[in-house]
This record gives structure tokens, C-alpha cells and sequence, in this order.
């Protein structure tokens, strides 16, 4: 998804149905993973963050990896990080 992200929106619609599809996938996955306990518009609203975010920080990631790879480790790192404390980990 990070490698075709930024190309979807030069695509027809149904290319980007399709997108939009794995998308909801991923997050489905992700929400489906998070605290019971909070209420279901903030599992559906910390599950698009973070797979809005991982792709992001791939995508970011990648950009940057093959002038500074030390930055590449360092921004998916981050997004772990951050991301875990969203999701509730660690």
C-alpha cells in the first residue's frame, strides 16, 4: 500500500475502490486488535490512524533510505513507537 499510495490518485475510480477496500481491511485488522473497552468510534478512529500512519511512515521511510538509512531505521522506529502507545501496546 505505501509503494501505490501516492499513484492512486492518478488512477481511474476503480482503482482507487480497490485501495480503498484494503484499506478498510488493514484497519479492520488493526481495530480489531485494539481495547474492547473504548468505545467503537474510538477503535475505528485509532485503527485509521494507524494504518494511515504506518503507511505514511513506510512510505517516508523508503523515500529517505537510500540517501540516509540511519533516518529510514529512525522514522520507522518512531512510528512504532508512537504507534504501540495509540494502539494501547507496551
Amino acid at each position: 500500500m505505501a509503494a501505490s499510495a501516492s499513484e492512486i490518485a492518478r488512477q481511474d475510480v476503480s482503482v482507487s475502490t480497490e485501495f480503498a477496500n484494503g484499506l478498510e481491511r488493514m484497519t479492520a485488522v488493526i481495530e480489531a486488535t485494539l481495547d474492547r473497552a473504548l468505545p467503537p468510534k474510538s477503535r475505528r478512529q485509532r485503527a485509521l490512524s494507524i494504518t494511515a500512519s504506518l503507511i505514511g511512515a513506510i512510505a517516508a521511510s523508503r523515500a529517505v533510505a537510500k540517501s540516509d538509512p540511519k533516518l529510514a531505521n529512525e522514522i520507522i522506529a518512531a512510528a512504532r513507537q508512537v504507534l504501540e502507545e495509540v494502539g494501547g501496546g507496551r
